[in-house]
């Protein structure tokens, strides 16, 4: 079910609508090389439930000035990724013509995505400066309500390797590379289940952040510094002055 409160959208990952995705034109990185092609779209998304988790933190990542997390995920969310992968070539197929002045063929654009997920079920997510951390306690017994729980917020660097969570992230459109393509995540809010998958029912965890407007940084900088040297095929980003 779609988690909702007030004028703010988040929706599970196995209910987000794959048709619905379309992209605004790309425009050129100003502080980076590549593009920029944002989604239209601005719900969040969250990866997996209280009572069907599929994220545990692997690792912290540190890449400069920006924090990412290592998760591991389940099979599940593994299944709906690569339909989500195979939604964005076909938007690329689409809009190559426009975009980049040529008509790509799919297997060609197949070949230039980078994925974000490794062989070992892992992905990367960035994080936003501030991310809204949450936790789960029990309350004191009261009564009938005794087993109820409440969200306690705490800071992020109490996250550690072997957490299982729930993230909720914003999906940001995709980084166009020269040799290469990736979908851009960002994490917003995490709830900490804690390393027990004991939960009964889906919690109402929203509290989204002020949305801000910044460039796309490529998510496959967090997993390689050999940047486009492993695809076949090549956008040409330099038809872009903005």
């Amino acid at each position: 079910m779609s988690i909702m409160k007030k004028n703010m959208s988040v929706i599970l990952f196995s209910e987000y609508n794959l048709d619905q995705i379309q992209f605004h034109s790309p425009t050129k990185n100003r502080q980076q090389t590549g593009l920029s092609a944002r989604a239209i779209d601005h719900t969040k998304i969250q990866f997996g439930s209280a009572e069907k988790p599929c994220c545990i933190v692997e690792e912290i990542v540190k890449s400069g000035r920006h924090c990412a997390v290592r998760l591991a995920v389940t099979s599940d969310f593994i299944s709906w990724y690569h339909q989500l992968e195979s939604a964005l070539v076909d938007r690329v197929v689409e809009k190559c013509d426009t975009w980049f002045r040529y008509a790509y063929d799919r297997p060609t654009v197949q070949r230039m995505l980078h994925s974000l997920l490794t062989n070992r079920s892992e992905m990367v997510v960035r994080c936003q400066p501030m991310v809204n951390c949450f936790k789960e306690e029990k309350k004191k017994a009261t009564h009938e309500h005794g087993n109820d729980l409440d969200l306690v917020q705490i800071d992020f660097a109490e996250i550690s390797e072997g957490d299982i969570v729930i993230p909720i992230v914003r999906f940001e459109g995709i980084f166009i590379g020269e040799k290469h393509f990736t979908p851009s995540f960002v994490i917003s809010d995490i709830l900490v289940l804690g390393r027990e998958q004991k939960k009964e029912e889906l919690h109402p965890f929203i509290k989204l952040p002020t949305e801000q407007q910044e460039e796309i940084i490529d998510p496959f900088s967090y997993y390689s510094r050999n940047n486009d040297t492993h695809s076949c095929g090549s956008f040409d980003t330099h038809v872009f002055t903005q």
